[in-house]
């Protein structure tokens, strides 16, 4: 895949990255069986600060096989950043939300694009400064909250793998890894135009 290189400049240092595309298909059959475990990820989630915070992470009020299954394919969608010299956490993290915010905009429209699909986000929803969940509230918006693959229990790390020959990198006290990946994906009807192959 063509690789396209960028720059993220911040107050103190500019940093060079690459960005790789990743992109594959798989049938939500062969993926749930393969590659969702709720419970794996709800232990994950559950150590995590947005963990019922928001209305875009578990616990759910819905079944999230049943989720899935009302989906026939999940077209997988992502960028890994690889990073270019010298650096920092914070630089390699500023660059990581840049894209990140490009990559949950591209999966919308793609959304918009094909009617009956569902787009899948990268991380917690930001959509709103303060959530309304902590207070008990109602969604502001819930006809734009996504879920991302890991909080309906997609196996993050194993898709990669497995799927696109991608091992993730993690951070490190003392280092700091060469790439970052993002993925979310698009979940769709089989009978859907399927153009954006």
């Amino acid at each position: 895949m063509p690789t396209e290189r960028y720059g993220c400049r911040n107050w103190y240092k500019a940093m060079e990255y690459s960005i790789e595309p990743i992109k594959k298909e798989v049938r939500i059959c062969d993926y749930v069986e393969e590659y969702v475990d709720f419970g794996a990820t709800q232990a994950c989630c559950s150590a995590c600060s947005d963990y019922g915070k928001t209305w875009s992470c578990p616990p759910f009020d819905f079944d999230p096989v049943e989720f899935w299954k009302a989906f026939d394919v999940l077209q997988i969608y992502g960028y890994r950043l690889t990073y270019r010299g010298g650096r920092t956490l914070r630089q390699m993290e500023d660059a990581l939300w840049k894209e990140k915010e490009r990559l949950d905009a591209e999966l919308r429209e793609m959304e918009r694009e094909h009617p009956g699909s569902m787009a899948l986000s990268l991380g917690s929803c930001r959509l709103c400064e303060t959530c309304t969940r902590p207070e008990g509230g109602q969604c502001r918006h819930p006809e734009l909250v996504r879920h991302s693959i890991e909080s309906v229990g997609g196996n993050v790390e194993k898709t990669l793998k497995d799927l696109c020959g991608i091992e993730i990198e993690w951070a490190a006290e003392g280092s700091l890894p060469d790439h970052f990946v993002l993925v979310g994906g698009l979940l769709r009807k089989e009978n859907e135009d399927e153009t954006s192959h």
